[in-house]
Order: structure tokens, then C-alpha cells, then sequence
């Protein structure tokens, strides 16, 4: 089983991409089925990700069968992630926070990738206070 969830994370290689401090990849339906991967998680992979030097933020959509794509998010300290979580009917805590949203794949990329930008952006000690 464990190996089943590596060949997963291999095929998704190259397929995730990083752009100001967000490392983010996606697992779709097809991928699983060619990886021969028969659970609906992303086998660790958005902790793997938030260790790369690059992100201060790391995601990962799983697309599941029902269509619905599962939204794994992690931060390192000072970014807070469950604030989109919370906003898109997930939960968390800053450092690790998820939800799941009704697909297609690439509608859930923008919607969640696009509230992430503003918090990686301005970290939590520099965020002004209302």
C-alpha cells in the first residue's frame, strides 16, 4: 500500500508547479488509476512539499471519484493557512488546514490558490490589525 502511494507521488512530478513562495500539486483520477493507487489521500505528498526551500506554502489537490477535489494545505511558521480553509467550509490550524470543494480540478486550483497569494504575501507578524 505504501508503495502504491509512492508511485502516485512519482507520477505527480512535474505536475506541481511554484509561484510566489506556493508549491502546489494535483492527483487526478487518472493518475491514481495508472499508479494502481487505490486510496483517496495524496499519500503525504503536501508534507513532502512544504519542506522544499522555495514555499512558504504547500497544496495539494486530490481529485476524488465522486469529482469533489480534496484541498490539503501546509505552512511553514508565520503563514496561516486555515484562514482559506475556514473560507471555503474546511478547518485546520495555521499550519495545516484542508477542505473539499466541488470540481473540475482546475476551478478549485484558481479559487484556492488565488485566496493563498495575499497571505503568502503579508505573513501573520506583518499582517495589520483592523
Amino acid at each position: 500500500q505504501a508503495e502504491d502511494g509512492i508511485r502516485c507521488v512519482e507520477r505527480s512530478r512535474g505536475l506541481g508547479d511554484v509561484y510566489k513562495r506556493q508549491i502546489w500539486a494535483s492527483i487526478s483520477q487518472d493518475m491514481r488509476r495508472q499508479a494502481r493507487y487505490e486510496e483517496s489521500g495524496d499519500a503525504g505528498l503536501v508534507s513532502f512539499l512544504i519542506s522544499a526551500d522555495e514555499a512558504d506554502v504547500a497544496v495539494v489537490f486530490s481529485e476524488q471519484e465522486n469529482g469533489n477535489i480534496e484541498v490539503g494545505m501546509r505552512a511553514k511558521p508565520d503563514y496561516d493557512v486555515s484562514q482559506v480553509a475556514f473560507q471555503l467550509g474546511g478547518g485546520g490550524h495555521k499550519l495545516a488546514a484542508g477542505c473539499t470543494i466541488p470540481g473540475p480540478l482546475t476551478k478549485v486550483q484558481r479559487q484556492v490558490l488565488e485566496r493563498l497569494y495575499p497571505i503568502v504575501a503579508q505573513p501573520v507578524g506583518e499582517q495589520e490589525t483592523p
